[in-house]
């Protein structure tokens, strides 16, 4: 009797790098071109030698090119291609559209993956399903402390795990004397650029609104000092005027009880190189709460139409929220141009169970409505997956959604 033991690689796609070679910032836009470096991670306990990789795409709005060959990745270790595929998008493609690419890499020990992987056109957006990754925080005074962290205690991203908390472990509260930073990688910013957030928040308020901890947004354009940032509708509190408080009395800051609400910034009156930071501050000595979540942060440029109304370039169905639900929950979409709209709910089976709008010559811009879980005859559905689809003239797009009683 006797034993082999055997070595050998295990190799999967890790992650990509991204470099735009067009426009005035990196987020790839129709009729821009990129170069995509592909990341593998070696799992086993042997190398893999010469590994040949190739990209493709079924989709008619990509031309790719390009090919590469890694001469080994050693057992535990993460290596990129040595050479970029090119990757042209057809300036006829759509806005907030999410491309499918595909992997095939084979080495000489006969190891082969296939593997398809997504990436935006025309916005950028950050879940932390794959950590912190070029996020980085600190505490902004001596003293202070900085209790950002990746968490999966509370997430927004619909079918996702993670976001980042400023606060203890979990459902632990913060601690007195926080003044942290987290913050976004910079980027150059365009006309009419935006940024959205979700926000979960739990702190103390008095009735009148004004609080003692509380979060704000702050921005530094090209490489100047940070100064705070009024989100699009304000901030809902205001800071007291009292000693040792993280803020000026007086600053509006977010605080209270907030559930996974979306934020908007308008970065219009900004060009160049910006940066943007999330800033959380408790007092010394009152009293604390769950803290401050962030989670599915987005840029997407806007164009200004007539009247100075903002609106959306792109055709969009948005993640219902909550999901899983019960018993309703809020679906959202954006139009990009007026015309005649559809919104259906279906079952498992394709059959029509609700039809939420049908409207002729719908205005363009962002439009939202809840789904209370009935049917087109009022009557309450059973639990199950349910899908929701969104179609005009020139778009269609559907989602899942789960309910649960």
């Amino acid at each position: 009797q006797f034993f082999l033991q055997c070595q050998g690689p295990v190799i999967s796609y890790y992650n990509y790098i991204m470099n735009v070679l067009d426009g005035d910032d990196q987020i790839l836009d129709p009729g821009e071109t990129a170069e995509i470096y592909l990341i593998y991670e070696n799992s086993g306990n042997g190398y893999s030698y010469s590994l040949f990789s190739s990209l493709f795409s079924f989709d008619s709005y990509a031309s790719i090119s390009g090919t590469d060959m890694i001469p080994q990745i050693a057992p535990g270790t993460t290596v990129q291609t040595i050479l970029p595929f090119t990757v042209q998008i057809d300036a006829a493609c759509p806005i907030e559209y999410n491309l499918q690419l595909d992997i095939f890499a084979y080495d000489i020990l006969g190891n082969a993956l296939t593997e398809g992987f997504t990436i935006p056109i025309g916005f950028w957006e950050e879940t932390f399903e794959t950590g912190e990754e070029i996020w980085i925080h600190e505490s902004l005074e001596e003293n202070y402390l900085d209790e950002w962290h990746l968490t999966d205690y509370r997430n927004y991203t619909s079918n996702g795990f993670f976001s980042m908390k400023c606060g203890g472990a979990g459902a632990q509260p913060y601690s007195n004397n926080n003044l942290a930073a987290l913050y976004m990688s910079s980027f150059d910013t365009g006309d009419g650029q935006h940024v959205t957030f979700y926000h979960w928040l739990n702190t103390g308020i008095l009735p009148n609104n004004q609080a003692w901890d509380g979060g704000i947004i702050e921005i530094s354009d090209n490489g100047t000092d940070f100064v705070q940032l009024e989100p699009i509708g304000g901030y809902p509190c205001t800071l007291l005027n009292l000693p040792g408080l993280p803020f000026p009395g007086g600053t509006g800051v977010f605080a209270g009880d907030i559930q996974w609400e979306q934020v908007e910034l308008d970065l219009t009156p900004y060009s160049g190189n910006i940066q943007l930071r999330f800033v959380f501050g408790s007092s010394p000595g009152l009293t604390t709460g769950e803290g401050w979540y962030i989670d599915d942060v987005h840029i997407v440029n806007y164009q200004t139409a007539v009247e100075d109304q903002l609106i959306p370039v792109y055709n969009y169905l948005y993640k219902n929220y909550p999901n899983p639900f019960n018993p309703e929950t809020e679906i959202s979409y954006t139009l990009a141009e007026p015309g005649d709209t559809y919104l259906i709910i279906y079952n498992l089976k394709g059959q029509k169970v609700r039809s939420l709008v049908h409207q002729k010559n719908q205005a363009a811009g962002k439009h939202s409505l809840i789904w209370d879980g009935n049917d087109n005859r009022g009557l309450p559905v059973p639990s199950g997956i349910y899908f929701y689809s969104l179609q005009t003239q020139n778009f269609h797009q559907t989602r899942k959604m789960i309910l649960i009683k």
